[in-house]
């Protein structure tokens, strides 16, 4: 009984000490109460034809900043900052083709 107790401890500091790769979101999490999705930031720049999807949540009251989270073709989920000048870019150029 102690060593599953103990078994359980190891689990639970472990799972909670990995940190999310930079930039990616956090999709993966079942809940999002309270938080924000992206915990990090890409800095790199990527090109229209890599992106397959853009989310954009704006800010509200769970999370005070406005999210901008790029699928790419490989189904990667990236973060990126919304007021950067190539996001705003990307944004005015997947506008202008609806």
């Amino acid at each position: 009984m102690r060593m599953r107790l103990g078994l359980m401890l190891v689990l639970v500091l472990v799972a909670s000490s990995i940190t999310p790769l930079h930039g990616l979101a956090m999709e993966t999490s079942v809940v999002h109460v309270g938080r924000c999705r992206c915990l990090k930031f890409s800095t790199s720049a990527f090109s229209p034809k890599q992106i397959k999807s853009i989310k954009v949540i704006p800010h509200g009251i769970r999370c005070q900043r406005t999210e901008v989270i790029l699928t790419t073709k490989n189904n990667w989920k990236i973060c990126v900052q919304h007021n950067t000048p190539w996001v705003l870019g990307l944004l005015k150029q997947v506008t202008k083709r609806q």
